[in-house]
């Protein structure tokens, strides 16, 4: 994805123009919901087929799953592009996670305000 294109769907985004499910089907971001050990909120993987795989724990509540995905898929849009992978827990302190929270938490802001 250029950055052209990556630019374009993250201001779609917060201006909520687009919904995170168009931008899944436009570049092949698949999301599954699975059970994994609970010091895991989610995570992203790129497979060899070049299509991104976000993962997410099922045992978190719905609101934790919705801000844990928009977290990752910022992170497929904008940093996987650039890094090819990145591998860690506890990197919540680092600009790669503050920059994914900061867009998944304005994303879940602006979504509950139009639901008030």
């Amino acid at each position: 994805m250029d950055k052209q294109h990556k630019d374009q769907i993250l201001k779609l985004l917060l201006s909520e123009s687009i919904t995170p499910e168009e931008v899944m089907l436009a570049y092949d971001i698949y999301h599954h919901e699975i059970p994994i050990h609970a010091s895991v909120a989610a995570f992203v993987y790129y497979s060899k087929k070049g299509r991104y795989h976000i993962f997410v724990n099922t045992f978190l509540s719905p609101e934790a799953r919705r801000e844990v995905f928009l977290h990752e898929l910022y992170h497929a849009v904008e940093d996987m592009p650039k890094v090819g992978y990145i591998l860690g827990l506890d990197l919540y302190r680092t600009p790669i996670e503050k920059n994914a929270d900061a867009f998944a938490i304005k994303l879940c802001r602006s979504s509950r305000e139009a639901i008030e």
